[in-house]
Formats: structure tokens, C-alpha cells, sequence
């Protein structure tokens, strides 16, 4: 059997004063709960967490203090301190928890509300630009559409009249080469 380095009324005591920084730590999660993290699995995955953050600090009080044996009393003496916390400095810890979320609530509501305004204010002016945009982009698409088609109807007059000029061209051309063609026959065939 081992023999502790601290009594175990000190050993007592001290994981009962080490239990009050316990209790502030689980005002953390009330603080989430009262901000509407209350959910049946919300607060069982809290609960879970909390239960086993406490159980390694409870080991490692029990490492410091006795060797690494977890007793009854220290167990009790932990949560005896995390108690004493929350039915004293708690219940004032707790009101002063409600004041916050309350006033942090209301703050988020006229913030969001202000959001809200400037943003359907962009919203309405957009809508005006972009109808506005819409109305001139109709508008150059028509004018485009007119210009596309008096080009097409010139290229089309200017492909059937370079057509007419081309035959006339290619006809003369053509004509040329033959005589070309003759000539040099000729002059292959005096050679």
C-alpha cells in the first residue's frame, strides 16, 4: 500500500478548491445554452464534454496529489467544489449570464434588422440599375440587330456584284491563259 505525499482531509480540500474553477468552466456551457444551443443533442454532446474534460482534470489532481489514485473523497470533494460555486457565486454568474444574452439578443436583432434595410435598399437600387441596364442592352441589341442586317444585305449586294465582277474577271483571265497557253505551245513547237 502506498502512502500519499498530503492527508487525506488536505487532499480533500484541495480538489474541493479545485472544483471551483470546475463550476466557472460549466457556466461556459450555460452561457451556449441560454444562447439557444439547447437542443436535447446539443446539450447531451455539452454534458458529455464537460463530464469528460472534468474527469482528466480530476486525474491529474489525482496524479499531483496521490500518486494517480482516484478515491471517493476526490471525486466528491471536486464536484463538492464545483457545487459550492454554482450555489453561490452561480446564481449571480447566472443573472448576470440572462442580462448579456438578453442585451446581446436585442443588439443582434436591430443589427439585423439594419442589415436587413441596407440590404433591400441595394437591393431596390440594383433592381433599378439593372433594369435600366436591361432596357439599354435591348435597345443596342435591337440597333445591333438592324446593323447586322443592312451589312449582311451589303455584303450580300457586294458578294453578288464582286460574283458578276469575278466571272467577267476570271473569264478574262482565263482567256488570257489560253492565249498564253497557245503561245508558249508555239513557241515549244519551233523549238
Amino acid at each position: 500500500m502506498e502512502i500519499s505525499s498530503f492527508p487525506q482531509w488536505q487532499i480533500f480540500l484541495i480538489c474541493l478548491a479545485w472544483g471551483i474553477p470546475c463550476g466557472v468552466f460549466y457556466d461556459f456551457f450555460r452561457f451556449l445554452r441560454k444562447a439557444g444551443l439547447n437542443s436535447k443533442t446539443a446539450v447531451a454532446v455539452q454534458d458529455i464534454i464537460f463530464m469528460c474534460l472534468c474527469a482528466v482534470w480530476l486525474f491529474l489532481l489525482a496524479c499531483a496529489l496521490n500518486f494517480g489514485i482516484v478515491r471517493v473523497y476526490m471525486a466528491l470533494g471536486f464536484f463538492g467544489g464545483a457545487l459550492i460555486y454554482r450555489f453561490t457565486v452561480g446564481i449571480f454568474s447566472g443573472r448576470l449570464l440572462d442580462f448579456l444574452v438578453l442585451n446581446a439578443s436585442r443588439i443582434f436583432g436591430k443589427v439585423k434588422r439594419l442589415i436587413k434595410t441596407i440590404f433591400s435598399f441595394f437591393c431596390k437600387q440594383t433592381g433599378k440599375i439593372t433594369v435600366i441596364f436591361c432596357s439599354l442592352h435591348k435597345n443596342y441589341k435591337e440597333k445591333s440587330k438592324n446593323t447586322l442586317k443592312d451589312k449582311t444585305n451589303k455584303v450580300y449586294n457586294y458578294k453578288k456584284q464582286t460574283s458578276a465582277f469575278g466571272l467577267r474577271l476570271r473569264r478574262a483571265e482565263s482567256e488570257g491563259s489560253r492565249k498564253g497557253d497557245c503561245s508558249g505551245k508555239k513557241t515549244k513547237k519551233k523549238t
